[in-house]
């Protein structure tokens, strides 16, 4: 099995960081490279089976490549400690799919009411609602007691409505 370099000191970690902020691409090499470890490190809390283990690190090194590109040391103290939830996030989504493929999960029953509304299309549900009443949009918006522009926003999904504007109004009204 191929072993990864040792994680780079704090002084050879600045050096590099400085040097990829210029543009240098190598330094933005050195850095991925000298990372790895940890993408196996994480990779391997979630590895199931010998096979995950290439893909687990595959996606987790996108995540570790964000966190090169990103980071911002004004910010952080260490890469390694921001580069972990940028790699983290990626695998999690990716298992969070398995689950739901493997085991024939809706994600509808994985969701509460608001964000079933929001999964489903907020907008689409908006407009049938507001047509059963038999409303105009204006009327509809001031039945709400919101402007008509925040109404039409919601209903064109350009803004998202509000969990408590959601319980508050739509909650045993919209069919889901």
């Amino acid at each position: 099995m191929k072993t990864f370099p040792k994680p780079l000191t704090a002084e050879d970690e600045k050096y590099y960081l400085q040097r990829h902020e210029e543009g240098d691409k190598k330094a933005r090499q050195i850095l991925i490279e000298y990372n790895l470890r940890l993408v196996a490190h994480i990779a391997k809390k979630y590895q199931t089976t010998e096979d995950d283990m290439e893909e687990l690190i595959s996606i987790g090194t996108v995540g570790l490549i964000k966190a090169v590109d990103t980071f911002d040391h004004e910010k952080a103290s260490k890469l390694a400690t921001y580069a972990a939830r940028c790699v983290e996030k990626p695998i999690l989504s990716l298992m969070r799919f398995y689950v739901l493929k493997r085991f024939h999960i809706p994600v509808d029953d994985l969701l509460d009411d608001y964000n079933r509304f929001q999964y489903k299309g907020q907008g689409e549900l908006l407009r049938e609602c507001r047509e059963k009443m038999g409303l105009k949009k204006k009327p509809f918006a001031r039945l709400l007691h919101v402007h008509p522009n925040t109404y039409r926003d919601w209903e064109a999904d350009k803004k998202r409505m509000f969990k408590i504007t959601w319980n508050k109004y739509f909650r045993d009204i919209v069919d889901l």
